[in-house]
């Protein structure tokens, strides 16, 4: 797929994305949230007028971070990760918040799997719990039977 083609594809993406978030039309919104939605429509298209495409993947540089040994691995050293990880390679606004919670371990016979969720959310003054989340998954695939002191790798 050419570049200009790829470029116009991710702009009509974005663009039904950000038509899909509607509101009740009978619900008033107070003027701080008008304000704080026309600031995100104002940084959505200033992100979008600095979409870079990447023609060949071999320049481009995935950022990372250092992940824990499977015998460091602990579910606090998990969230700490995910956390970090997420502010160190991922880009977003001021006003998204996100938590992030432990969900299960699954025993199985040759690893042991750690799920853990990140909900984001736009909180406010006037609503404090937000009408819309979104939520991204993290699983930890911790090895019984490799040696210890290998790095995970994703």
């Amino acid at each position: 797929m050419p570049s200009e083609s790829m470029k116009e594809y991710a702009f009509e993406l974005i663009e039904r994305i950000v038509t899909q978030i509607t509101f009740d039309e009978n619900e008033k919104i107070h003027k701080s949230e008008q304000f704080l939605l026309d600031e995100q429509a104002k940084e959505l298209d200033q992100k979008i007028s600095e979409v870079i495409f990447v023609e060949n993947e071999d320049e481009y540089e995935v950022k990372n971070i250092k992940w824990p040994t499977i015998a460091e691995f602990s579910t606090q050293l998990g969230e700490e990760k995910i956390d970090e990880f997420m502010r160190k390679t991922w880009e977003f606004g001021e006003c998204w918040l996100y938590c992030i919670d432990f969900i299960e371990k699954i025993e199985k016979e040759f690893t042991t799997l750690y799920n853990f969720k990140a909900c984001w959310s736009m909180p406010t003054r006037r609503k404090p719990i937000p009408r819309f989340t979104a939520s991204v998954y993290f699983t930890f695939d911790v090895s019984k039977i490799k040696p210890k002191v290998e790095f995970f790798c994703f």
